[in-house]
């Protein structure tokens, strides 16, 4: 059967459309390509989470340090201050461990166990630790770790379950102290 001229340039309109289509394709392409490369990049940038350096200290006051108009040169610190997230109001304890455990939990000693040097956390609350592991951070504490007791200083799972690598002493109790 022959081909109508009508049906024969309906079918080349149709074939020119397609590589017409194809053409455009292969020029915006990489294009696309390149709009998602910027997507996944800005993506990945907000994705990261920043790092963070909780810096405790005992027997410091408020105005010790030079980002907070202390008088003593604290060059390190203020920069670290400076680039960071610097905390103004905060209950604080006499004690180091009670304060510890308030700034790792967010709630007064009272609530969490602990009213002297050392103590064990109650199993009622979470700590900055533990959230940060949930969020992925890998945890570490340097120094001392205030919320275990004499008897359990030893017992990994204890640590554990706070950070994820630890040096340091686990209050006054422990070796090395």
């Amino acid at each position: 059967m022959p081909v109508s001229s009508t049906h024969a340039s309906s079918s080349e309109s149709a074939v020119r459309l397609r590589h017409t289509l194809a053409a455009l394709l292969l020029i915006a392409f990489p294009d696309v390509l390149s709009v998602c490369a910027e997507n996944q990049a800005i993506s990945a940038e907000n994705d990261r989470v920043p790092n963070i350096v909780l810096i405790l200290a005992d027997d410091m006051g408020y105005s010790d340090l030079g980002c907070y108009g202390g008088e003593i040169q604290t060059p390190n610190l203020d920069r670290l201050a400076a680039d960071g997230l610097r905390f103004s109001q905060f209950y604080n304890c006499a004690l180091c461990g009670p304060s510890r455990a308030a700034l790792m939990t967010g709630l007064h000693p009272h609530q969490v166990g602990i009213f002297q040097w050392t103590g064990l956390l109650n199993n009622r609350c979470v700590t900055l630790f533990e959230l940060l592991k949930e969020a992925g951070y890998t945890t570490c504490a340097v120094g001392r770790l205030d919320m275990v007791t004499a008897d359990n200083w030893h017992d990994p799972a204890m640590i554990q379950r706070y950070v994820d690598r630890f040096l340091g002493s686990t209050g006054h109790t422990g070796p090395g102290n």
